[in-house]
């Protein structure tokens, strides 16, 4: 019973209101050891009482001070038991002061800052030699707790006037703020954090940040600067989407942590709709092409046997552009679909071989139509990877196009592939303008491009995609490259278990294609 009343106490004085802690201690103190009345008496530095804090206000704690117990301890600051307050001089000497209990016993003890004395908590019991072992060990405890807490609380004012303008911002701010120490505990809170959070400021004072974050792997003792993180905010009515700003302050001689909160649920329901109308677009897009598409074969095969070779000449350039297109629709709904975290559906067991010749099928007329021969330096008896054909295709398709791009009319660009613990490594090499390193980790973002003179100007989303398919396959895609050296494309993909002498595909191989 006694642990469970210092933990609320502890609990209770755990804030940085001198105030609020001086009232809460007088209280609930009084009622841990049952007393009948309490005071606390604060003082100037010219000894002059300050302010006072009781539990009743028909005492004359002022006379008490002045010509008895209270001024004992002050002047002492020791504390001073009175066992039988009608037999003890230093009650108040022997005479019978007015409104001062004449029976009973009482307690007094110095709360010091340092080597001064603070103020003096005095308590008093009906009853004599009230305040036996059991109650004085609870009282010596309780008074370590609030001297704690009071230290603390004036160390937090310390340097009042400098500190007084961020108070101001503090409370006066429109975005909810709040305050803990380096262990996480909220000591303040501004009105706008309670209108959002929907406690009452009791409920939140002395409460730990982790009731309210998600916090793992956050060191609070090792903030330097600011930290930004995107995390759950738990509220008393629901859990919203926050981005949170933590810093760590100097407050009235206090490190102390500074929460920021901001919520961004109406950012993430917009950013949601804006996925939601991108992809609904991206999907329109993708039956008007495959119109095209299809009316372009059909009219192909109308006009195969043309007279003029210009017709088909064209014709081979609208059926690229529109596999283009519609390759491009596809990275773009993938990207949308891996960045939600949503996982690959059509993944099974592959050679790699077949991958690479479907990808050069593709773009072989784009390097002819370039002047530039592909060459092929690929591994025999590479293992099978699990992988989602189609997607990788395209992930070959973008490096060579990328390369392609960049590389000079009549050079060569090399399409390799070779095993190495459990991964299969597949690369593209240019032999274009290189790319700068502080370029090489950038330019898998989206929109983001290395710029040359010369050269097509693109979106810069090939690459991303690039990124965000391999890296769902479990493997790792990265450039080696310097300039003026041109540049080396390089992804992973797991090994799969399958041998290609347990996979009994019906398809023939076409591996022919890359002899």
């Amino acid at each position: 019973m006694q642990y469970q009343a210092l933990y609320q106490l502890s609990r209770a004085l755990h804030q940085l209101d001198e105030h609020k802690i001086l009232s809460t201690a007088v209280h609930q103190i009084s009622k841990m050891v049952e007393a009948s009345y309490s005071c606390i008496l604060v003082f100037h530095q010219d000894s002059s009482i300050k302010s006072l804090y009781y539990t009743h206000d028909s005492i004359a704690w002022d006379t008490l001070f002045q010509h008895g117990m209270a001024g004992y301890v002050y002047h002492s600051r020791r504390m001073v038991i009175i066992w039988d307050i009608a037999n003890d001089p230093r009650w108040c000497g022997y005479t019978k002061l007015p409104n001062l209990p004449q029976t009973g016993s009482a307690i007094g003890l110095p709360l010091l800052r340092g080597q001064n004395i603070y103020g003096v908590f005095v308590l008093i019991h009906h009853e004599i030699e009230h305040f036996n072992d059991e109650r004085l060990a609870l009282l010596q405890e309780a008074h370590e707790l609030i001297t704690i807490a009071l230290n603390n609380a004036l160390d937090y004012q310390v340097g009042l006037t400098d500190d007084m303008r961020y108070l101001a911002a503090f409370n006066d701010a429109v975005v909810p703020i709040l305050l803990t120490d380096l262990q996480g505990t909220i000591i303040d809170l501004n009105h706008q954090a309670i209108n959002l959070l929907g406690f009452e400021p009791n409920e939140l004072i002395g409460m730990p940040i982790s009731s309210l974050h998600e916090l793992t792997d956050f060191d609070l003792q090792n903030i330097v600067g600011e930290r930004i993180l995107q995390t759950r905010l738990k509220t008393n009515n629901a859990e919203i989407a926050a981005m949170v700003r933590v810093r760590q302050l100097h407050l009235h001689g206090q490190d102390v942590l500074e929460w920021v909160e901001q919520d961004i649920t109406p950012q993430m329901e917009l950013e949601q709709l804006r996925r939601d109308l991108t992809a609904m677009v991206y999907h329109d897009l993708r039956g008007p092409l495959q119109t095209i598409h299809g009316s372009i074969q059909r009219l192909a095969r109308h006009l195969a046997n043309h007279e003029d070779p210009s017709v088909w000449n064209l014709l081979q350039v609208g059926l690229r552009s529109t596999r283009q297109l519609r390759r491009m629709v596809d990275s773009l709904l993938d990207i949308q679909r891996l960045e939600e975290g949503k996982a690959i559906l059509n993944r099974h067991p592959t050679e790699v071989r077949v991958l690479l010749a479907d990808a050069v099928q593709l773009v072989q007329p784009l390097a002819v139509e370039a002047n530039m021969r592909l060459k092929f330096a690929i591994q025999d008896d590479l293992p099978l990877v699990d992988a989602d054909v189609d997607m990788i295709v395209r992930v070959v398709i973008n490096l060579i196009e990328n390369a392609i791009k960049y590389t000079p009319a009549g050079e060569i660009i090399t399409l390799g592939a070779f095993h190495k613990e459990n991964q299969v490594y597949i690369h593209v090499k240019d032999s274009g303008p290189g790319i700068p390193s502080e370029m090489k980790q950038q330019i898998f973002d989206k929109f983001s491009r290395v710029k040359y003179h010369h050269t097509p100007k693109g979106i810069g989303l090939g690459l991303a995609f690039c990124r965000l398919a391999v890296q769902a396959h479990g493997g790792h895609i990265w450039v080696e490259s310097e300039p003026g050296q041109g540049s080396d494309f390089i992804f992973t993909l797991p090994a799969s278990l399958i041998t290609p002498q347990d996979e009994t595909a019906d398809e023939p191989t076409i591996s022919s294609k890359l002899a």
